[in-house]
Formats: C-alpha cells, structure tokens, sequence
C-alpha cells in the first residue's frame, strides 16, 4: 500500500498534509490512553516510591503528550481555517479574471482551464478533503 507523505519539503519549510491533522491527535491520544493504563498497573503491581524512575518519566511523558495534544487540536482548527480561507480567495481571483474578461463559466476560457487544473491538484496534494467540483462551482455560480 503507497502511503502519501504527511510532510512535504519545500524551498520555504514544509507542508503538512491535511491527513497529519487527523492522523497524529488519535495517535497521540492512543500514546496517552496506554501509557496511563501502564502507569496504573504499575503502581498497583509494584507500590512505588513517589520518585520511581518510571513512575516520574512516565508521567513526564504523559503531560507533555497531553501538551502536544492540545497543540495539535489547535493546529488543525487553525489550518482548516486557513485552507478554507484559502479556497475562497483562490476561486473569488479567478471568479474576478472571468467577470474581468466577460465570461461566465471558467470552462469558457482554455488557458484558465489549464491553470485552474494545475493549482487544484496542488490544492487537493496539501488538503486531501479539497472537493474539484465544489470550486469549481463556486468560481462559475459564487456558491457551493
């Protein structure tokens, strides 16, 4: 099975990939949910000191994963907004090329086709959820 990367380099940085936003919270709180069920076992098999090595670098890890938890959650409501945002200043430029040049359909204009079909295939590669058809509707009709 071909897995598509979660991370692209770029001349400027990286792009994460719609997916990782979905992915690395659950995995994250999979990470979270074991290792609390370990830690549990753990105190009730072994009765440890306060200061146990596990016991302490366990619930280090816990409170950072619950940390890098939060964090992600806020990443993805915060790209989600950027990628919507996105789509609709992508579609209301080229909406503004067709009124511009007297046309109603972005079909009508070969060379805004030709662009138009290569910015959607890097929009769907950064955000597998991208729908064609519902930007392209949009840039022909204003509404989804």
């Amino acid at each position: 099975m071909q897995t598509n990367s979660l991370f692209i380099p770029n001349q400027s940085g990286y792009i994460i990939r719609s997916e990782a936003f979905e992915l690395l919270p659950g995995y994250t709180e999979t990470f979270i949910t074991t290792n609390r069920i370990k830690l549990d076992d753990y105190i009730i098999e072994k009765h440890p000191a306060p200061q146990d090595p596990f016991v302490v670098n366990t619930q280090g890890q816990l409170t950072r994963a619950v940390e890098v938890f939060r964090e992600l959650e806020s990443l993805k409501g915060h790209t989600l907004r950027v990628f919507e945002h996105n789509f609709f200043t992508q579609a209301d430029i080229y909406r503004k090329t067709l009124k511009d040049l007297e046309f109603q359909h972005i079909e009508e204009v070969y060379t805004l086709m030709v662009h138009l079909e290569n910015e959607m295939a890097m929009l769907k590669k950064m955000n597998h959820l991208f729908s064609e058809s519902k930007f392209r509707t949009y840039i022909n009709l204003g509404r989804l």
